[in-house]
């Protein structure tokens, strides 16, 4: 009997945090186009943006597997050390990879399809370049760094999507549609913030949020109202 009511409070927790994600993917998804709006002002965003839409096609052709392979499964180790979870076998080929992970948490196993590897590393590169040039940096190479996020961003689009597409073992580790929301909102929610720290909107894209957060909430109760008010 206490495992039936376990099992039925964990399904339940599980309804409300899908239907909690997903009422946050619908309020970014539509205030991404209201940053997105601003973007004629940032030329560096811009390109970027640019780079983007060409990688998309680009990588459906040209997938690098072994590339992505390896940042995956990079990314799951480097998780579980953050978490300070012990690791062992590292794994990286052309079609798989895997790395052991003592008790991993959902963290772990979800980050490498939310957590965009290669466009941290070139964050990363960039930033040290900075601090070695003093901040110096020829304008063309800052449009090269804008040209490399908006492919690396791509690359990670694009090849998550063909890793979900072929039944990856980790989403049924925690439940495929719980695992699915989490990847859609956090990648969602990555898009967002890289959104507002390209304009430096702050402010205006977490009220924009905040808004729309209020405004789902007021439509919802009045859907709800409506339906009671019928019966």
């Amino acid at each position: 009997m206490k495992k039936m009511m376990l099992k039925l409070l964990l399904a339940v927790v599980k309804f409300l945090c899908i239907i909690g994600l997903l009422y946050l993917s619908v309020a970014l998804v539509l205030c991404i186009p209201k940053v997105l709006g601003t973007l004629e002002k940032n030329r560096l965003a811009l390109i970027a943006g640019g780079a983007f839409v060409v990688g998309l096609p680009l990588f459906c052709f040209l997938r690098l597997n072994s590339l992505y392979v390896f940042g995956h499964e990079l990314t799951h180790w480097v998780m579980a050390k953050i978490f300070l979870r012990k690791t062992g076998r590292f794994q990286s080929g052309k079609n798989a990879g895997a790395v052991e992970v003592e008790n991993p948490n959902v963290w772990i196993i979800l980050a490498p399809y939310v957590l965009p590897f290669y466009l941290l590393v070139v964050i990363g590169l960039y930033g040290l370049i900075m601090l070695i040039a003093n901040a110096s940096i020829h304008p063309y190479a800052v449009k090269a760094f804008a040209v490399l996020l908006g492919l690396s961003y791509a690359y990670h689009v694009i090849l998550t999507f063909f890793a979900l597409r072929s039944g990856q073992a980790d989403l049924k580790m925690k439940g495929k549609i719980l695992s699915l929301m989490m990847v859609v909102t956090g990648n969602l929610l990555f898009v967002f913030m890289a959104l507002i720290m390209a304009t430096r909107q702050w402010r205006g894209g977490f009220k924009a949020l905040t808004q729309q957060i209020l405004a789902q909430a007021e439509f919802v109760i009045d859907v709800m109202q409506r339906i009671v008010d019928k019966f």
